[in-house]
């Protein structure tokens, strides 16, 4: 299994003490950041630091946004790529 490690996130670690009780976090291997709440698609590159708006993991995980230690929120092009749009607020 390959670890990836996303700057500035948090890993929410499952707190089930009974064996028997499982969950997407501990059975599927669900990453889910604790600070900014992004899980999965939704997971921006970088933690902003604060909880992210459900308008802004629904553009995370279609690729229209990102946030990335020393730019902040950005804009995405088809290709990923930052557009000349510049920056964006998270509010």
């Amino acid at each position: 299994m390959t670890v990836l490690h996303f700057h500035g996130h948090h890993r929410y670690r499952c707190q089930h003490i009974d064996p028997d009780i499982r969950c997407c976090i501990c059975e599927g291997g669900l990453y889910s950041c604790t600070r900014c709440g992004g899980a999965e698609a939704s997971l921006p590159t970088d933690c902003p630091g604060r909880q992210i708006s459900h308008e802004m993991q629904d553009d995370i995980a279609a690729g229209n946004a990102d946030y990335r230690w020393r730019e902040g929120w950005v804009l995405l092009d088809a290709n990923g790529q930052p557009c000349d749009a510049g920056t964006l607020s998270s509010d």
